[in-house]
């Protein structure tokens, strides 16, 4: 966090965009410790993973994985947890290339629960050979892919009907 402040002040590119990014997704980036309990919806200290993911996940799948959070009825306080956010990044991202992604993705997003995953991963912990992070991305991506399959079969039906 203190690296990201100076390299704001220093107009480093990097700290730049990820202002502009948290501003595009309506995310707060806190300047200094706040226990996630204390946080309001919508604010992060994750700017570690938020500068990891736009090198990796580029600026939009990086926009549209915090969207799936602030967005959604999943922006509860301290839900965008570096662990989250790099799990979205790395599961929103394995659908870019489908056509109206950032729309199918955000709806997809509105019916995933994500803190009840969340706790599911946790609870599962112990059992999974995966780490937290991959195992909540592979969720994620399981539940997107059932949703926007649906949304595909739902699109395909209202086509056929109006023929």
């Amino acid at each position: 966090m203190a690296l990201y402040a100076a390299a704001l002040i220093a107009r480093e590119d990097w700290a730049i965009e990820i202002t502009g990014i948290c501003d595009e997704a309506d995310v707060s980036l806190l300047r200094y410790p706040i226990a996630t309990d204390r946080q309001v919806p919508g604010q992060t200290m994750a700017v570690g993973a938020l500068r990891a993911c736009l090198r990796r996940y580029r600026h939009r799948n990086l926009v549209i994985a915090l969207r799936c959070i602030t967005q959604t009825d999943n922006n509860k306080p301290g839900m965008l947890s570096a662990r989250l956010i790099k799990a979205l990044c790395e599961s929103v991202s394995s659908f870019s290339d489908l056509p109206g992604y950032e729309e199918r993705v955000l709806e997809a997003a509105k019916d995933i629960d994500i803190e009840h995953l969340l706790s599911d991963i946790s609870s599962r912990l112990s059992y999974d050979e995966k780490g937290p992070t991959s195992s909540l991305a592979e969720e994620l991506r399981k539940n997107f892919a059932r949703l926007l399959s649906h949304a595909n079969s739902d699109q395909h039906l209202h086509v056929t009907q109006r023929k």
